[in-house]
């Protein structure tokens, strides 16, 4: 008994292997709620796990001294999120996240020096 490949069968239909694979990629159902596109096909995609761990890091004000690179070592020495710099950075911008600042040093004064005339301080 002789079976043809995937390859002869589409060729002889006349499809290609691309529109076949991207048939069975739109057949994948998801139900998760977090992400639009399915994390299923990559499995390299930040889960919802690490993605609120990021949104929690990147909130504290125990790390608001911190960059959002150092902030990166950080959770990698300890464990919490082994993800690359540039996925940091899309979560923050993808959930609308500001760092929690308080700036350090006092006001710059708006009005200069007030002399009635020159050289009179």
């Amino acid at each position: 008994m002789e079976f043809l490949s995937l390859n002869d069968c589409l060729d002889a239909i006349g499809l290609s292997a691309a529109r076949v694979h991207s048939w069975t990629k739109r057949q994948i159902r998801c139900l998760l709620t977090d992400y639009s596109p399915c994390p299923k096909p990559s499995p390299t995609r930040l889960t919802a796990n690490e993605a609120n761990e990021i949104k929690e890091l990147v909130t504290l004000k125990d790390y608001a001294h911190l960059s959002i690179p150092s902030l990166v070592w950080f959770a990698r020495r300890e464990a919490k999120v082994f993800a690359s710099l540039s996925c940091w950075y899309r979560v923050s911008r993808d959930f609308g996240l500001r760092r929690a600042m308080q700036r350090i040093y006092p006001p710059k004064p708006k009005n200069g020096v007030r002399a009635p005339g020159p050289n009179q301080i």
